[in-house]
């Protein structure tokens, strides 16, 4: 098998620290030129599009996620408003509210709770997709 000769030059540019580095990085090769085809010959891209896959996958769950609290937020703010109306006529009923208003707050309560537990979950998910690389 002829080896196949390297008469192709690629010119980088850097900064004088960068090439202190290299040169740094390089005391234990032939050359810079070396160590820099050994690094990219070591370079392992799949680590990049792991990333971006995993942010590509989660992309729905967060849209999802944040229509959700925006839709929580809505209800808090209309159930705010009714009490400040009911306030404001003095038909603030304590009846009315441990009835009517009590159940949508533990709803809503309820459903931020979920919510929460959704995105610590996407957390867990990225940090341990993270860990195997």
């Amino acid at each position: 098998m002829k080896k196949e000769l390297r008469n192709v030059a690629q010119m980088i540019h850097l900064t004088p620290s960068e090439k202190e580095l290299f040169l740094s990085k390089a005391k234990h090769y032939r050359s810079v030129s070396a160590m820099i085809r050994d690094a990219v010959a070591h370079y392992d891209d799949r680590l990049m599009m792991g990333r971006i896959d995993a942010v590509n996958s989660i992309e729905p769950v967060i849209t999802r996620h944040q229509a959700e609290l925006s839709r929580l937020g809505n209800n808090l703010n209309q159930v705010a408003h009714y009490c400040n109306g009911l306030a404001q006529t003095s038909a603030y009923h304590t009846q009315f509210v441990a009835t009517r208003i009590e159940p949508l707050l533990k709803e809503i309560g309820e459903n931020l709770d979920k919510e929460t537990r959704i995105e610590d979950d996407i957390l867990k998910q990225l940090l341990k997709s993270e860990r195997r690389r």
